[in-house]
């Protein structure tokens, strides 16, 4: 409304949020026309009788400039909280949230407080009355303790249990994308296209596994079990993921992406340090509606600051402080995406690896987030082939998973070693399937199957053919008791998804080992 108190502007929430008719609101509309309606409908509170003292009320807060909040439960038993900003050359910006959701919640704790509070009063009672208020109180506390460790517990089996599943389709298409790209080095003649092609869906599911295996992580953070993985790494490796990534999200919203190449190395937690910029460069892209991203990276001193700008709506200085907060979200958000925890863990993350996060913004102009990492050292570069492996040439292998996907990726990536393969989901399969009359080279065996565990079915091939066969237990459950199971069973433990690399030189060793002590 303007100074005036006449009607300016609205949206359609508004008018759908009061069920106002349609030919009620227009330009020019004189506020108290509106008050005096919701005052007849019961909008403005229960006392019926007295509708012009309700409504006169809201205009003698509106006629004194000053800022306001209060809350209120509609007749249709939604509950809104009002939010008056006065404006600079009089009039107010007036906002309307439905709150039922936060409400209903805050009832039930009510509830619940007074259902715990009761019990917590008759127990006292009981404890005074044999004079053991003190004891009963710590046996309270503890049983407290323990209950919170439970739901702690409960967490993590659920988070281990989630994490495993989702991990099992992306297990089984990056070995079948490691497949791919050893076939596309062998067309004939050479195919551009093909072989970009596979090498961006390598690393669309490298992401997509990194992501998962965040959730983990971010939980981690909240418990301080995360331990920082420091080494050294190309910045090309952390920048061109993300930027292929916020390239396809840019040009879905026409704006433009750049990011600046760079040849130099860094020494921090390569996985941890991409949440941090991946969240930088997420926040930068949703709320930049037109204009430009910049990713890239500065040298300060021994540290390198990797940076990303924006042309977005920018931060006012008062909303600085708040914008590292748990669900707090960015100013000038179009949309629902997002919960206000990404600036949060990023936050967590940076002290963690003790790297300094820096922003600077202008209301209009745009934002800088930039986060400063210690220089690395240039390491050897590791050379990658899928093709044929002199050294696991005519090793027989066993593939036990109840996933036919991953054995089947596991199959296609083996035979491009010059391994022979044989796959079965169970223990019956496998011996059925394996028709040689000798025992396998290796097996290689999920922890979780149907009806039975890998180990399981590790432990009775290994009684059939009465020797102790080599076995790598491959697993997206990749906690401790599940490692001490392994262990104790003399078995290898590889988390899923299985680098192709690591599990080539994991067969390796164990090869050689096996001459050496032939």
């Amino acid at each position: 409304v303007d100074k005036d108190l006449k009607l300016v502007a609205w949206n359609q929430q508004y008018q759908y949020l009061f069920e106002y008719p349609k030919r009620l609101l227009y330009i020019g509309c004189d506020i108290k026309t509106i008050y005096e309606y919701n005052a007849q409908r019961g909008y403005l509170g229960n006392d019926d009788s007295n509708q012009k003292r309700l409504v006169q009320r809201r205009l003698t807060q509106l006629n004194t400039g000053n800022a306001y909040r209060l809350e209120r439960e509609l007749p249709n038993g939604k509950v809104i909280e009002i939010r008056g900003t006065p404006l600079k050359n009089g009039g107010y910006v007036t906002t309307y949230t439905d709150i039922s959701d936060y409400h209903h919640v805050l009832t039930e704790l009510a509830q619940s407080k007074s259902l715990l509070e009761e019990r917590v009063s008759l127990r006292t009672q009981e404890l005074q009355n044999v004079n053991e208020s003190l004891q009963r109180e710590n046996e309270l506390r503890a049983r407290t303790e323990q209950e919170l460790l439970q739901v702690h517990a409960s967490k993590s089996r659920f988070l281990a249990a989630a994490s495993h599943d989702l991990l099992q389709p992306i297990n089984a298409a990056r070995l079948f994308a490691a497949s791919i790209q050893a076939q596309v080095k062998n067309v004939q003649p050479p195919s551009k296209s093909l072989e970009t092609t596979s090498q961006q869906l390598d690393d669309a599911l490298t992401q997509a596994e990194q992501l998962i295996n965040s959730l983990r992580e971010i939980s981690r953070l909240s418990s301080g079990k995360e331990q920082a993985r420091r080494s050294h790494f190309s910045l090309d490796s952390l920048l061109r993921p993300l930027a292929s990534e916020a390239n396809a999200i840019a040009s879905k919203k026409e704006i433009v992406f750049h990011w600046v190449p760079s040849n130099a190395w860094l020494y921090s937690d390569l996985h941890l340090l991409r949440r941090v910029l991946q969240n930088f460069v997420s926040n930068a892209l949703r709320y930049t509606q037109s204009g430009k991203v910049l990713m890239g990276v500065r040298r300060k001193g021994s540290e390198f600051s990797l940076q990303v700008l924006d042309t977005g709506p920018g931060i006012s200085e008062n909303e600085m402080e708040r914008i590292f907060e748990e669900f707090e979200r960015l100013p000038g958000a179009v949309s629902n995406q997002g919960l206000g925890l990404g600036l949060s863990i990023a936050q967590r993350i940076s002290q963690l690896l003790g790297h300094s996060i820096e922003v600077q913004s202008k209301v209009g102009v745009g934002s800088k987030f930039s986060i400063s990492v210690p220089i690395g050292h240039i390491q050897p570069a590791k050379i990658e082939a899928h093709n044929q492996d002199p050294n696991l040439a005519g090793v027989h292998i066993l593939c036990v998973d109840n996933e036919q996907r991953i054995l089947m990726g596991m199959q296609s990536l083996l035979e491009q070693w010059g391994c022979h393969v044989v796959t079965a989901t169970d223990l019956g399969q496998a011996l059925s399937f394996w028709n040689l009359t000798h025992a396998p080279d290796f097996i290689l065996a999920d922890y979780h199957l149907d009806h039975e565990t890998g180990l399981d079915v590790i432990e009775a091939l290994r009684l059939h053919w009465q020797t102790n066969i080599n076995a790598i237990v491959i697993s997206a459950d990749n906690s401790d008791e599940v490692r001490q199971n392994v262990s104790e069973c003399n078995c290898l433990f590889m988390a899923k998804p299985v680098a192709p690399a690591a599990l080539r030189n994991v067969l390796r060793q164990q090869i050689n080992l096996k001459k050496q002590f032939s």
